[in-house]
């Protein structure tokens, strides 16, 4: 299932779990995970990029950074963002038109 603590074994006998399979986003035809999506949400540099991306959408991303965020803060906020966007997009696109929305 592609845990991040286990060794990595050969795509050929790898099982894809979908969170979306028969749930909200049933109709998700996009790339299979590579990675358990638990593991990754789990990462601190992941827990830190949604926690500063919060207090950027209030304008307050220096007060959780008490200075100025570094370049690499600002680029995981970028790469999060992004990819709330295009899952948003998607969700609010038919299902004729490449979305899950049905």
């Amino acid at each position: 299932m592609g845990c991040g603590f286990e060794p990595s074994i050969p795509e050929s006998k790898r099982v894809h779990l979908s969170m979306w399979d028969g749930g909200s986003l049933p109709n998700y035809k996009g790339p299979k995970s590579t990675v358990c999506p638990g593991y990754t949400a789990s990462l601190p540099e992941v827990v830190e990029a949604c926690r500063a991306r919060m207090h950027w959408e209030k304008g307050e991303l220096a007060s959780f950074t008490r200075g100025e965020p570094t370049e690499a803060l600002t680029l995981c906020i970028e790469i999060l963002e992004n990819a709330i966007n295009a899952q948003q997009s998607w969700a609010m696109t038919p299902v004729a038109d490449g979305g899950g929305r049905a």
